[in-house]
């Protein structure tokens, strides 16, 4: 465990697709230290909405770090 918030230790960051306490989908990415560091911001009504959100983030995030190292990626 984490010794500053007690999360269970992982091997490095995971998101995931999950359903909130009014039964709407949401996504959130976690550092390996089990800290949030991303979150949809908004509710989804189907779980698919929800993931297709998550992927585009990440796919962005992908495209911004690749960016900042001069890598070109196919559009």
């Amino acid at each position: 465990r984490d010794p500053c918030t007690g999360a269970q230790a992982m091997n490095g960051p995971v998101a995931d697709v999950f359903e909130d306490s009014s039964g709407e989908w949401r996504w959130r990415i976690r550092a390996a230290n089990g800290r949030r560091i991303a979150t949809s911001g908004e509710s989804f009504t189907r779980k698919g909405d929800a993931e297709r959100a998550l992927a585009t983030a990440l796919e962005a995030a992908v495209r911004i770090l690749a960016n900042d190292a001069g890598v070109v990626l196919p559009a």
